[in-house]
């Protein structure tokens, strides 16, 4: 947690102008600059920049706020990245009297090695004829090699352990960082990546935080990533994400692929909200990342893939996440990367303007493997299409799909699309969406049960301290306010008047408002604003620190962990006791637990 010494001193360094020119063309009016605003469509300039008071504001849309909350809303950044971002322009660097722990230090240290490790990486591929070779026939320019910071790792077990050693860096540092690898009976290191196209992974911070390998030989597997590192998670991280940020706010629209050439090929064709996951399916922290940026995603997969497979069975994890999901159609065989290079950018921005919400998708691949014409056709079909449709969280969106996968199926058999097969395809309406009624009925009874232990009437004094001492921490300041919840959702919060502290706390920091007690106050119900109030007169307590405030996070995920794996082990019992049956609601819910819990609760 920076001290209110180091955020001035950024402060007083970024100059409000010179940041807000680098997005915008200001044009000098009086003591004041005005301009259009970037944040919202207009045609006469409203947005206004008061040099002086280093402070802007739109009087159109009716945003405003310092040099960090336009970075911040800008690049879509956290509050802390905005810091890291705008010390970093400034040129300067944290004090150890700052409060950085140790682990803030050690990421300092990987990244640094990291940087390191691209310069090395590119040096070779400017010297081997093989990476030339090999990027020569993909066709890349050498502007899009430097943009992607392409580079090459030579055959030898020890070239960068070499380069590495020169520069006095400690092998086991380097081995954390995942670039080297220990022998067996760690009696040496080598290598990681040998004989492979070296693709740096950035964060959003443009910092390298891992790298993926492409075999140019036919070394088994062709694509090897980083392993897991203090710096880098690949559930969390997406390929190209650094370089596609402002054409996705700008697009409102994001383009998921699964290979790292998919993204590069579509930046090579001048499209450049494409990114990729890394080896992975689509996570939920993924779309939360995502969600900083756009709430429109378009996936691009191979339709045989394993991604697209764990993405159609993880169909309702999208809906709750409030990403609106389509899927693009891409032919069979082909995957972004070849299509560009076959056909053009025009041909794959096609095939994305046209893709389908995934429960759609998933519905017509359902429709092609059966035929109607046979009772086993049309009892398999329905079978299979009522779990898709269930896992649409909103009832009318049910409808509106089953509607048109009904108009799909007439469509899907023009030559027997006579009055037969409309009585057929109505039919096969009437039981699906009695089925999906009854489901519902059994799931909203079974949901207010559950709801129902959950509730808490007094919460372990442990767990309540934990998040007494949270929302003390977010209401001693707005920065304070802004990186508790980049942290942590409302929701985790148990005790509900707590819960509903924390939302209101979470709109103050998503929407930039004045902590003004009082009118914060006014906005809670009775028993909330009764706490609240408690919490604003407590005294002498000592601010806690970034790690302490951690360890309180972490108290109320792990409760959460335990709540739900309790109650996964119960379900679990009724289904090998056989009570529970694949349309059990409850069957659902079992499932939906076992994908929140691999997922480990980061975002509850």
């Amino acid at each position: 947690m920076a001290s209110e010494e180091f955020r001035e001193q950024v402060r007083e360094r970024s100059d409000l102008l010179e940041v807000i020119s680098e997005h915008v063309a200001l044009k000098q009016a009086g003591r004041h600059y005005k301009a259009l605003c970037p944040f919202h469509s207009e045609k006469t300039p409203s947005f206004t920049v008061n040099p002086e008071a280093q402070v802007w504001k739109c009087w159109g849309c009716g945003l405003s706020g310092d040099v960090f909350a336009f970075v911040m809303k800008i690049e879509n950044l956290t509050f802390p990245e905005t810091l890291e971002k705008l010390a970093a322009r400034a040129g300067i660097k944290r004090a150890a009297s700052e409060g950085r722990d140790r682990s803030n230090d050690d990421r300092d240290r990987l990244l640094k090695l990291n940087a390191m490790a691209v310069q090395v990486y590119r040096e070779a591929a400017k010297e081997n004829p093989t990476a030339v070779e090999y990027l020569r026939e993909r066709g890349l320019t050498h502007d899009l090699i430097e943009r992607f910071q392409i580079g090459y790792a030579p055959p030898t077990w020890d070239y960068l352990i070499n380069r590495l050693i020169r520069r006095g860096i400690d092998l086991a540092e380097a081995e954390r960082a995942g670039l080297v690898a220990a022998r067996q009976g760690r009696s040496g290191y080598y290598d990681r990546f040998r004989n492979r196209i070296i693709l740096p992974i950035c964060d959003a911070l443009n910092r390298v935080v891992a790298f993926g390998g492409r075999a140019v030989d036919d070394a088994v597997p062709k694509y090897l990533n980083s392993p897991e590192t203090p710096v880098f998670s690949k559930s969390r991280v997406l390929y190209g994400l650094n370089l596609a940020r402002k054409s996705v706010t700008a697009q409102d629209r994001v383009v998921v692929v699964e290979g790292y050439f998919d993204v590069i090929a579509a930046h090579q064709a001048g499209i450049e909200q494409v990114v990729a996951t890394l080896g992975t399916a689509l996570t939920p922290e993924h779309l939360k990342v995502l969600r900083r940026y756009t709430q429109n995603a378009v996936l691009a997969y191979d339709a045989d893939s394993a991604g697209m497979a764990a993405a159609l069975r993880s169909i309702h994890l999208f809906e709750e996440s409030g990403v609106r999901l389509k899927v693009a159609r891409i032919t069979e065989g082909e995957d972004p990367d070849s299509l560009i290079r076959k056909q053009g950018g025009a041909a794959f921005e096609r095939i994305v303007e046209e893709g389908v919400p995934i429960v759609e998708y998933r519905l017509r691949a359902i429709a092609r493997k059966h035929d109607l014409t046979t009772e086993s056709g049309r009892t398999g079909l329905v079978r299979e299409a009522i779990p898709a449709l269930r896992q649409v969280v909103s009832d009318t969106d049910q409808e509106r799909y089953l509607d048109r996968y009904i108009q799909f199926l007439l469509l899907l058999n023009p030559e027997r699309a006579g009055e037969r097969l409309t009585r057929m395809a109505e039919a096969i309406r009437r039981e699906i969406s009695q089925q999906i009624q009854r489901s519902s009925r059994g799931a909203k009874e079974s949901a207010e049960s559950f709801q129902n232990t959950r509730m808490i009437s007094s919460a372990p004094s442990a767990l309540a301290r934990a998040e007494n001492q949270l929302l003390q921490s977010a209401m001693e300041s707005a920065e304070r306010c802004q990186w508790l919840f980049g942290q942590i959702a409302p929701e985790t919060f148990v005790d509900e008047r707590k819960r509903a502290i924390a939302d209101l706390l979470w709109q103050v920091a998503a929407t930039g408002e004045k902590l003004e007690t009082q009118s914060l106050a006014d906005r809670l119900e009775p028993e909330a604003r009764q706490l609240f109030i408690d919490f604003l007169s407590e005294t002498g307590s000592v601010p806690l620190t970034e790690p302490e405030l951690l360890d309180c996070i972490e108290r109320l995920r792990h409760y959460w962990k335990r709540h739900d794996m309790k109650r996964l082990q119960e379900l679990r019992q009724e289904i090998e006791a056989g009570r529970l049956s694949r349309d059990d609601p409850r069957f659902q819910e079992y499932w939906q637990l076992r994908l929140e819990l691999q997922g480990s609760h980061t975002g509850r």
